[in-house]
């Protein structure tokens, strides 16, 4: 069975834009990436227009001539509480 047409998978997403399958279901999580469970074991799906408005969040801007404005810090890994 085919997906329909503009609801994609978590692994679809990942292969298309080159990225592990995690770093979608992490901005899935962080509510970056609009998507819905579709059934109880996690049948996780996002539609197009979702991924473009995540691919628009994400995009990165060139600075202007004369912007003295540094960069703004990467965000701090927060501590998980595991050892590995």
């Amino acid at each position: 069975m085919t997906e329909p047409p503009g609801l994609r998978t978590v692994d679809w997403i990942a292969k298309r834009f080159q990225v592990s399958p995690k770093t979608v279901r992490r901005a899935i999580a962080r509510g970056e990436l609009e998507a819905y469970q579709l059934g109880e074991r996690g049948a996780t799906r996002a539609t197009d227009t979702a991924i473009q408005a995540w691919l628009e969040s994400r995009r990165v801007r060139p600075r202007q001539p004369g912007d003295n404005t540094p960069a703004p810090d990467p965000p701090v890994p927060q501590p998980s509480g595991r050892l590995w």
